[in-house]
């Protein structure tokens, strides 16, 4: 896994194997809490964020999907400025 971004406690991790669906990995240092997103589906899998996490989160992705999707077809894993 590598590190592609830090936001409001959030730290954004992508498969640097590029193994499976596309995914990003998303943990909360504040709560220690973890979940998923699937690229592909457009959805959180494996969720224990509680809602308004959720919409943080998905507004970021949101801001960054191109650049998500973008990192992952091509296999190449950039660091994401940080986002305000």
């Amino acid at each position: 896994m590598s590190e592609i971004a830090r936001f409001y406690g959030f730290v954004v991790f992508m498969d640097n194997n590029f193994g499976g669906s596309p995914n990003v990995f998303i943990d909360y240092e504040e709560d220690d809490i973890k979940g998923h997103y699937d690229l592909v589906k457009g959805e959180f899998t494996d969720v224990e964020f509680p809602n308004y996490l959720i919409r943080v989160i998905a507004e970021w992705i949101n801001d960054h999907i191109q650049v998500l999707n973008a990192m992952w077809n091509e296999k190449m894993i950039t660091k994401l400025p940080d986002w305000e």
